[in-house]
């Protein structure tokens, strides 16, 4: 690998990270919007954690709020990123994505 390829990639990963870690805080924001809809309309939460939590709504927004400025916070500051956690973090996007989609496929049944 020669200078060039290697810096290359050590621009584009952070960045991917990082990019990851947005659309997770945009999934979350999406979750609760999609969960609340939903659950009015009768669905019932698969998230046991979550389940709890939401019987203390604020509690719930103030952990996913925290959650996500924790990893955004982190995408920030740690410099040094490997491929396998910009892996984990795309797989956590599309876990997020896949609930987001089944909330609102209950919502428009």
């Amino acid at each position: 690998m020669n200078t060039a390829d290697a810096f290359r990639d050590l621009y584009t990963l952070p960045r991917t990270h990082f990019h990851a870690i947005v659309a997770v805080a945009v999934l979350n924001a999406l979750d609760l919007l999609t969960t609340k809809i939903a659950l009015d309309r009768g669905a019932v939460e698969g998230n046991p954690l979550a389940e709890l939590l939401l019987r203390y709504p604020a509690v719930l927004v103030g952990a996913k709020v925290f959650l996500c400025g924790c990893l955004l916070a982190a995408a920030v500051l740690h410099r040094r990123v490997t491929a396998s956690q910009v892996a984990a973090a795309w797989f956590v996007v599309g876990v997020y994505s896949l609930v987001v989609v089944l909330n609102t496929c209950h919502i428009l049944a």
